[in-house]
């Protein structure tokens, strides 16, 4: 506990962070004119299609970019709280991985998304697609980031752990959000409504705070001497 604690506060400073950087979710979006009017009169039916997308694409990674640098920032410094080293050089690489793995992941999960949605349309199979292409991504980046507060050897459990609690946040958010906010869509890149993405970004912090709090817990180390042959007792001399 005293391990997975700072990490559950960093859980939720970085659920916060994220939420509230969701506000950016609409920076890139471009209005397009109709082909061939006087707005763009050169502009092809491609461009009227395409364009809309990049700019929903690059939102997505915005705001998953956010996201990403508070979590890889305060999983970094909790981690090295909670173990008592690499707090500042685990924060900094943490940043720098968070901001990158999610703003990729946020690009990716974009992708998925469309792609998936020329097979099936249905929200069960469309939501942990989607949301996983995000969520391993980023997981492992905080992962390795948090390694450095961790002993030698630790880095493969962490990244099992990350890719763990990956697996769980897309499997257990659409039914949660299902079950909590019906009316919400949940199987979009970026989920519909500042609530949903706080249970978004909550789901996927608190599972990777509690696995990767478990994967730093020590483990125990028992000595074994080479076993030394018994020596009898010395038989009792009567007087």
């Amino acid at each position: 506990m005293k391990l997975v604690l700072p990490l559950l506060v960093a859980a939720a400073l970085a659920t916060a962070a994220g939420t509230a950087g969701s506000s950016q979710r609409e920076h890139f979006l471009v209005t397009i004119g109709v082909q061939g009017t006087a707005a763009d009169p050169n502009q092809s039916a491609e461009d009227t299609n395409e364009r809309p997308i990049m700019g929903q694409r690059k939102n997505v990674a915005l705001v998953t970019g956010i996201f990403g640098a508070a979590l890889g920032l305060l999983f970094g410094l909790a981690a090295g709280v909670g173990t008592g080293r690499g707090a500042v050089p685990a924060a900094g690489v943490g940043l720098v991985l968070g901001v990158l793995a999610g703003a990729a992941g946020g690009f990716l999960s974009h992708l998925a998304f469309e792609q998936i949605q020329n097979v099936t349309q249905e929200p069960v199979a469309v939501a942990p697609v989607t949301h996983l292409s995000l969520w391993l991504p980023l997981c492992l980046a905080v992962a390795i980031a948090v390694s450095l507060t961790a002993p030698k050897g630790r880095l493969g459990s962490l990244l099992g752990s990350a890719a763990l609690a990956a697996l769980i946040a897309a499997a257990l958010f659409p039914v949660a959000a299902a079950l909590a906010l019906p009316m919400r869509e949940s199987d979009r890149p970026l989920p519909e409504g500042y609530e949903t993405i706080g249970l978004w970004f909550g789901i996927v912090s608190v599972s990777l705070a509690v696995l990767l709090g478990r994967a730093l817990r020590p483990t125990a180390v028992v000595a074994v001497s080479a076993a030394a042959p018994a020596t009898p007792p010395a038989p009792a001399t009567g007087v």
